[in-house]
């Protein structure tokens, strides 16, 4: 099991990856720490000292974190992995599931294709 400390440290790396995903894709120009927490919906305090490994997130700022950054956060922080409040989401596993295993394996072949690429695309969390 990881240390809080290690841990801490890990969810402050990738929120500052998502802060420069934030600043180049989102808000270009004036991107700030404030808007960046507007952006994820959090008091600046919150979004500032999880930047600095300072605290661990609650479930309440991971699953805010997870709105916007995916559900990675979870992994790192230890806890399971949350369904999102989107129906988009929920309306695309219902499908998955409906489908055939050998049209979910081309489908999901697709997507892990997408992901590749945005992957190898600087900036790109």
């Amino acid at each position: 099991m990881k240390d809080d400390a290690k841990r801490k440290k890990e969810i402050a790396d990738w929120l500052n990856s998502l802060h420069l995903y934030f600043i180049n894709n989102v808000e270009h120009k004036g991107a700030s720490q404030s808007k960046f927490s507007l952006w994820l919906e959090l008091p600046e305090n919150t979004v500032s000292r999880a930047m600095r490994g300072a605290s661990m997130p609650s479930l309440e700022t991971m699953i805010a974190f997870a709105k916007r950054g995916g559900p990675k956060i979870y992994d790192i922080c230890g806890v399971p992995r949350l369904m999102p409040d989107d129906t988009g989401i929920h309306e695309f596993v219902d499908l998955y599931y409906e489908m055939p295993p050998e049209e979910r394996d081309v489908l999901l072949e697709s997507v892990l294709e997408v992901m590749r690429k945005k992957q190898s695309t600087p900036n790109k969390i």
